[in-house]
């Protein structure tokens, strides 16, 4: 078993009794200062963590009890199995590092953290915004890196909807317009809407590419209701026409 699904089964609740006051970013952050000093007290813990005495005692023993922790008279530190399990995480998470103020920043303070081979495990971006909020921060962009760029996800099951527009994006990633306008122009040059609408079009591509699906059903699929605007749309991205595209590829 991964670090990561021991993470979530010490998060979730186990009944009878009532969910646990803690959350992922805790319980990770528990286990690196744990493995930063070595081995550590309770109560300086529960300090650098932001938590009452019981939530974090319920924390460790949660930890203890899936054999990551162990405690001695010097206090906690990880087991054999933790150290082995906390390095495999480590190597797919980078170091912290400090970010300037920036269209893309939500605080005064900002800090960013690469997370490797992880981009399918984002949906809208709300949960990781959610999560650093419960943690104590102001706010969180999740960034993806794909074709040596860096994009905001959008959640592909909205797509399909064509009323899915900048007020409905900026909702869904828990922004204002203002600040989600800042981050797609400082991030892809382009309006939400040019954005959306780029990221629709690169839909239809991978489905006319797959050759199961007529080009009207695509359009509709990708949030088009009007297949003159989408056959528009789609040479201006791409030069070609849709039907021009699928012959190119036959």
């Amino acid at each position: 078993m991964s670090l990561l699904e021991i993470i979530d089964r010490v998060t979730r609740k186990i009944a009878p009794g009532p969910a646990p006051s803690f959350n992922e970013a805790h319980v990770v952050k528990a286990i690196e200062l744990i493995c930063e000093r070595g081995s550590v007290g309770r109560i300086l813990l529960s300090r650098e963590l932001g938590l009452g005495e019981g939530t974090t005692r319920t924390l460790l023993k949660h930890l203890k009890n899936e054999a990551i922790l162990k405690t001695s008279r010097t206090g906690i530190s990880l087991s054999e199995e933790g150290k082995k399990l906390f390095s495999n995480l480590r190597s797919k998470i980078s170091a912290c590092s400090e970010v300037p103020n920036s269209p893309l920043t939500v605080g005064s303070c900002n800090i960013a953290v690469l997370i490797r081979n992880a981009a399918k495990a984002v949906g809208s971006g709300m949960e990781q915004r959610d999560i650093a909020i419960q943690s104590g921060a102001t706010g969180a962009t999740t960034l993806i890196f794909y074709n040596n760029k860096l994009l905001l996800p959008t959640g592909e099951k909205n797509i399909s909807e064509s009323k899915f527009n900048a007020d409905a994006l900026s909702k869904m990633i828990g922004m204002s317009r203002m600040q989600l306008y800042r981050k797609v122009r400082g991030l892809t040059d382009q309006t939400v809407h040019e954005f959306i609408r780029s990221i629709r079009l690169k839909r239809a591509v991978q489905l006319l590419r797959s050759r199961r699906k007529t080009i009207t059903e695509i359009a509709y699929e990708v949030g088009f209701n009007d297949l003159t605007y989408f056959a528009r749309c789609f040479r201006k991205q791409y030069r070609k026409s849709p039907s021009e595209f699928i012959s190119e590829k036959n």
